[in-house]
């Protein structure tokens, strides 16, 4: 059979009708696609990178539907491997949807967060942090927190950011009962930037302050902290002297100080503290001032004791011990010594016998107390010198008295005693004396009276 010969007009028409064949198929299968939901996973990513035992981590995560239809999706949390959770949605066509999970840790370590296969990011557990909230040229805050911390044994905690500055706290080492809390350092470079008063003048020397107010009892903190050598110098102290004072009330309170770490511009101290509010590191020390003396004798079976009061003052902010020594004529006989708490006021007392007549210049250390002249008649032959030291918390002012003047000495008898009932021998004749020539001048005035009459007169007593 001899094939059909086409023409171009056949040809042309099979090809149009093969086409349209092949565009309506392609279009019966592409209409159902572009009308189904597309799902993409947008964005996953975590909140917080450092978080603390115990605490929420929000996990965020966005899908969007690229498609022409709403449809639902599922976002699987996973972390390290394992899920947590999942959380349904429907989208809506050409929209997105986001959602918020969040996630705590009862161990601390670091975990790797995923969703739907899609990496979130890295959480690093702790147990307690350290976050510097603020911090100038001045001063520095720090927040220290704990989630889950041993509550048998300390948890030491680094600063951050701690170079580059002319004091700083570096270590925080913390024994509390408690296993979460909040504390709040402020570190204060300038101590007159300080919230409260720190101790200046003369006997104060403070390089810096820092502050410490905690939610816990704190049984106890070990704190290492640097001062820079510059300023050390600026402030005129040798980095030996350097001590760290606890304020309580209106007193500070010095503690054990160690140098721990000698570096190239600075210095680190270690200290221990029991009680927590404000710190100073530098040198304060008592001030002693005498703010008035009085001198008084007491007699003696035989000779005389010679009396120094004292009322002394500590005027700077710690406690300290006060050594009063009583020097009579330039010779230092007796001494005592008192503790003197902040801010107080003792009287003390010093004495010293003496058995020979003569001025006696007396001073307590180098301040002039006055002197007291004892005459003959006040004390007896060459008997031995004793001495004796009291202190009292009396804070009255005794009233300045001198010795009394006692006029030329008086020889007493051999075998009268040179006293009576604790009364001079010379004073009690000599009263004695003037009581009888009064007694008989009133009889010689009584009888003259007499004369003048019969109804009176000493014929009649």
């Amino acid at each position: 059979m001899q094939p059909d010969i086409w023409s171009e007009w056949d040809i042309g028409s099979r090809c149009v009708s093969v086409g349209l064949v092949v565009l309506l198929v392609a279009g019966a299968l592409a209409t159902p696609a572009a009308a189904a939901p597309s799902m993409y996973l947008s964005n996953a990513n975590v909140q917080e990178s450092t978080v603390l035992v115990g605490e929420n981590v929000t996990v965020t995560a966005r899908v969007k539907n690229l498609g022409d239809e709403s449809g639902g999706f599922t976002f699987e949390f996973n972390r390290n491997g394992s899920d947590f959770a999942s959380q349904r949605v429907v989208v809506a066509a050409d929209e997105s949807v986001q959602v918020n999970q969040t996630v705590s840790f009862s161990s601390p370590g670091t975990y790797r967060l995923s969703v739907n296969d899609r990496e979130a990011g890295l959480v690093e557990v702790q147990r307690a942090k350290a976050t510097v909230e603020s911090a100038d040229a001045a001063q520095r805050a720090i927040e220290v927190r704990a989630g889950s911390v041993s509550t048998t044994r300390p948890y030491t905690l680094d600063i951050p950011n701690s170079t580059n500055r002319s004091f700083a706290v570096e270590t925080w080492t913390v024994q509390t009962s408690e296993s979460s809390y909040t504390q709040q350092i402020i570190e204060y470079t300038d101590p007159s930037a300080a919230t409260v008063e720190v101790p200046s003048g003369r006997s104060a020397t403070v390089a810096s302050v820092f502050t410490v107010d905690s939610t816990a009892d704190i049984e106890q903190a070990t704190v290492r902290f640097s001062l820079d050598r510059s300023r050390l110098r600026e402030v005129g102290l040798d980095q030996s002297e350097v001590t760290l004072y606890h304020r309580n009330g209106s007193a500070w309170e010095p503690l054990d100080t160690a140098i721990v770490e000698e570096r190239a511009n600075s210095v680190v101290y270690e200290v221990t503290a029991t009680e927590f509010s404000t710190f100073a590191a530098g040198r304060i020390e008592p001030e002693f001032t005498v703010e008035d003396t009085s001198l008084s004798t007491t007699q003696l079976d035989s000779g005389q004791r010679l009396v120094l009061e004292a009322v002394v003052r500590n005027n700077g902010s710690v406690a300290g011990e006060y050594e009063g020594a009583m020097v009579v004529n330039d010779e230092r006989v007796n001494a005592t010594t008192v503790t003197m708490p902040a801010d107080s006021e003792r009287t003390i007392r010093l004495t010293h016998d003496v058995s020979s007549a003569g001025t006696y210049e007396i001073a307590l250390n180098d301040d002039d107390a006055g002197s007291i002249v004892i005459s003959e008649g006040q004390v007896a032959d060459d008997t031995p010198t004793r001495t004796e030291a009291t202190t009292t918390t009396s804070q009255s002012t005794p009233a300045e008295t001198t010795a009394p003047d006692n006029g030329p000495a008086i020889s007493v008898p051999a075998g009268v005693p040179a006293t009576v009932m604790g009364i001079d021998t010379v004073y009690l004749g000599g009263g004695i004396g003037v009581a009888l020539v009064v007694f008989f001048g009133l009889v010689l005035v009584l009888r003259r009276g007499g004369g003048g009459g019969s109804g009176g007169g000493f014929d009649q007593l």
